[in-house]
């Protein structure tokens, strides 16, 4: 049986995308498939992954029209095969031992839903398309808590590992938000099993944040910029919903 489906959701983002794809082949564990699904790029995305979709027979690649992230994840898990799922932005990267220590803590822990992992948060300059240029990196490690998961959105969808039969309970990711989709799955996730899930305290990922606003002069991560990426809840539109759909998903449960 296929144990892992990567699925990675890009758009216009070729120059980092292969640094994506050769982070999960370069994985030490080997029972994969990898599942791009281009959400309808326009910088020769597809010519510029021919060379991987020729000499690799576990990857697989999807076009649809531009829908958003959350329509290319939905896709992705539709055409997938594995017993769990990961999620990776085409911009971020797995370490080589991240479905390795993932599977291996699903696997030992049977009632678990979803587990996730530590992370490098590397600040780069806005001009560097390719990440090279590195101003500030810090390590996030969050432990976890449904309560706190219900006021702050904590976990970043690059750092799980789920699995894929509590999508058929919960639902997949939410179309209709402009941003925070992965919050929502999540919450939906902890409201049903709040104590199955569970995070593995090692870093098994990079997560790349481009300078802006939020940063600061002397080049370390400003608070708001830490906040921001942290999930605090804010006043933009799809943090209100996502509070009004906590009310519901919190109602309903009870019912």
């Amino acid at each position: 049986m296929l144990k892992v489906s990567v699925i990675i959701p890009t758009y216009n983002r070729k120059e980092v995308l292969k640094k994506a794809v050769q982070s999960v082949l370069d994985q030490t564990f080997g029972n994969f498939e990898l599942i791009i699904v281009d959400d309808g790029s326009t910088d020769g995305t597809e010519e510029n992954l021919r060379g991987f979709l020729e000499n690799h027979k576990k990857l697989f690649y999807f076009k649809q029209e531009n829908k958003g992230v959350s329509a290319a994840r939905n896709l992705g898990i539709s055409k997938s095969s594995g017993e769990y799922l990961s999620f990776l932005d085409s911009d971020n990267t797995y370490h080589s031992k991240f479905l390795e220590v993932m599977t291996g803590v699903l696997d030992e822990n049977n009632e678990m839903v979803m587990a996730y992992s530590s992370q490098n948060l590397f600040l780069v300059s806005p001009d560097d398309e390719r990440h090279l240029k590195v101003i500030a990196r810090k390590v996030r490690s969050v432990e976890y808590n449904p309560i706190k998961l219900l006021r702050t959105n904590y976990i970043d969808v690059n750092a799980v590992l789920i699995r894929k039969s509590i999508l058929d309970e919960i639902g997949f990711f939410d179309e209709s938000l402009k941003s925070l989709e992965d919050w929502d799955l999540f919450v939906r996730m902890a409201i049903r099993h709040p104590f199955k899930i569970v995070q593995v305290d090692q870093v098994l990922g990079d997560y790349y944040y481009p300078e802006n606003f939020d940063t600061i002069t002397n080049k370390v991560l400003s608070k708001n910029a830490i906040r921001t990426y942290m999930g605090k809840p804010s006043t933009d539109e799809s943090t209100q919903k996502i509070l009004k759909n906590i009310e519901r998903y919190l109602s309903e449960s009870k019912n």
